[in-house]
């Protein structure tokens, strides 16, 4: 998936796959696009190609996953990294899969005066 995603960004779109991982329902993608790509149409296409590759190579695994035989939900989410740091966005979708520890939190003590 992650070698169709990047070419279907770098040849339709001029743009550059930068990290892609996700979670058994939802997928996180970072992509860099030029200003004249509409985001919007790079995920709709990346969803209905991804879509048609998965089905035909890994029919057999997903058909009793999908909901009326539905694929991918309408919505997606999408963001601009702004002045994020781009290593730490690409450290959150690495870490996407990755059972992380639960925080043990403990009752605050309280001065008695």
């Amino acid at each position: 998936m992650r070698q169709y995603a990047a070419h279907l960004i770098g040849q339709c779109y001029q743009g550059r796959l930068i990290k892609l991982n996700g979670e058994p329902d939802h997928i996180h993608i970072l992509f860099e696009l030029p200003a004249t790509a509409a985001p919007s149409v790079v995920v709709c296409s990346l969803k209905t190609q991804l879509s048609k590759e998965i089905r035909a190579n890994f029919w057999d695994e997903i058909k009793d996953k999908l909901w009326n035989n539905i694929f991918w939900s309408d919505s997606y989410f999408i963001t601009t990294t702004g002045g994020a740091d781009i290593e730490t966005i690409e450290k959150y979708i690495q870490d996407q899969g990755i059972e992380k520890p639960k925080r043990k939190y403990t009752k605050r003590q309280t001065k008695k005066e």
